[in-house]
């Protein structure tokens, strides 16, 4: 199935995670600003004359790897990660420059939200203070910057989001035809049971009670009892907390002989005990789900959400070269 595109939603998110990024002394900047010539082997480029540092790249090219599982596999240093950490930092300060040129009020509760928001990234509280201590900034210079993103999300919403044109029902179906390979769903059942657990060194003895007591259950049921309430009652796994639910799942996702029997029954059918490595199970089917193509009304909110979210991106994109064409950009060290 499709994914959906957060390219608005993840461009607004770094906002603030670019906070993180702000290691340099509001003075070191400033001196910086006024005279660019000022030697400065940290900086690696320039942006309307307001510097990137190096330790700023590194610490966003952190945060991508981060965001994308991948700090266990690669470093920083990356030259990649620190392509795409450089580009989005020239972003944001073209996004911050661009923003002041609109009246936008932000809100106390709205900051005081995303304030919260953002201190929740911090493991703890002694790691957000060690944040605070190493970003040179106090408590009020960040939720100003946070205030600051919040506007400039709202300006991309003026800007992008709104601006873009509505999909058609002719373009969401042409999508649908064209990628057919993406809406295609596996077999599928949705099955709750009850578990007699056995035992791994269970003795004889055990094993014939186990296999007793799940027989008797399963008569209780086919004489009208209410399953959810026995597997709550009786089951030994989890499930039992929810009538012994599973959810939804494919061939392949349990073991063998559970498998085979579920998948031979048909909706509002129980199985009798079926022993598996785990112990004894009573299997309930509630609904079974064919392999094929999902049909177009099922997927049609998905897919138009979708296209919406590509379009928006394509703006956003160009929004984004545009600023730049404009700006006076400098690369003072390649990477």
């Amino acid at each position: 199935m499709i994914k959906r595109n957060g390219i608005l939603i993840f461009v607004t998110c770094m906002l603030v995670i670019s906070l993180h990024s702000c290691s340099k002394k509001k003075s070191d900047q400033t001196d910086t600003q006024q005279n660019p010539a000022v030697s400065d082997s940290t900086i690696v480029a320039l942006v309307n004359n307001s510097p990137i540092h190096e330790n700023d790249v590194l610490s966003i090219a952190r945060r991508f790897l981060q965001q994308t599982g991948m700090e266990q596999k690669l470093e920083p240093t990356d030259s990649s990660f620190q392509a795409q950490a450089l580009d989005w930092l020239i972003t944001k300060k073209l996004l911050r420059e661009e923003v002041q040129r609109y009246d936008i009020e932000i809100g106390a509760e709205e900051v005081d939200a995303a304030w919260g928001g953002f201190q929740n990234q911090f493991k703890s509280k002694a790691e957000f203070n060690t944040f605070l201590m190493n970003s040179a900034l106090t408590q009020e210079q960040l939720k100003r910057n946070i205030e600051l993103d919040l506007k400039i999300q709202k300006m991309l919403d003026i800007e992008i989001a709104k601006r873009t044109s509505d999909v058609s029902r002719d373009e969401v179906r042409k999508f649908y035809l064209e990628n057919s390979d993406q809406f295609v769903e596996r077999e599928q059942v949705k099955a709750r049971h009850i578990l007699i657990k056995v035992g791994e060194n269970a003795s004889e003895m055990e094993i014939k009670a186990a296999k007793q007591k799940a027989q008797t259950l399963y008569k209780r049921i086919k004489a009208g009892e209410d399953f959810e309430t026995l597997a709550k009652e009786n089951s030994d796994c989890p499930s039992a907390a929810n009538g012994g639910d599973l959810g939804y799942f494919s061939r392949g996702d349990m073991v063998e002989a559970f498998e085979n029997e579920v998948f031979s029954l048909k909706p509002g059918q129980v199985s009798e005990p079926v022993r598996t490595e785990f112990g004894f199970h009573t299997i309930k089917l509630d609904e079974y789900i064919k392999a094929g193509k999902k049909p177009f009304e099922s997927v049609e909110a998905d897919v138009t959400e979708f296209l919406k979210q590509k379009n928006a991106a394509a703006r956003f994109e160009k929004y984004i070269d545009n600023l730049k064409s404009k700006a006076d950009i400098k690369i003072i060290r390649e990477l």
